[in-house]
């Protein structure tokens, strides 16, 4: 599995102020159709979050996790740029496979703290 960080728009405790499950991001960092269940076809999927009070460059990992059976994906690590703004990370699935049906888990952390998580399922493909 594969995972990006994308671009961020726009000193203290960082805070994670909104956080949605999405099937893109836009250009200006917004969520594109929101939801908490995806197909199984669905190639990748986006973990949108908002954040404010963040010191420039503050590290922070996405932590995906396949809940179902307890399976740790990935721990992606990335750096937030500015004190406050919008941005995402996703995961997608290699060429030619899905995602399995359960329930999944993204944590955003800072130094091994939960920011905050949010849970999405993948359906089955109909």
């Amino acid at each position: 599995m594969l995972a990006s960080a994308l671009a961020f728009a726009a000193d203290g405790d960082i805070q994670i102020t909104d956080m949605k499950m999405a099937r893109g991001i836009d250009e200006k960092y917004r969520p594109l159709d929101t939801s908490k269940n995806f197909s199984a076809d669905t190639a990748k999927v986006y973990c949108w979050f908002e954040w404010k009070n963040a010191q420039s460059q503050s590290p922070i990992t996405a932590k995906w996790t396949y809940i179902t059976e307890s399976i740790p994906i990935l721990d992606y690590p990335f750096s937030i740029p500015r004190k406050q703004g919008a941005g995402g990370v996703a995961l997608a699935m290699p060429e030619g496979k899905m995602f399995p049906v359960g329930q999944y888990e993204v944590q955003l952390l800072q130094d091994k703290k939960v920011l905050k998580s949010i849970k999405f399922g993948i359906l089955e493909k109909k």
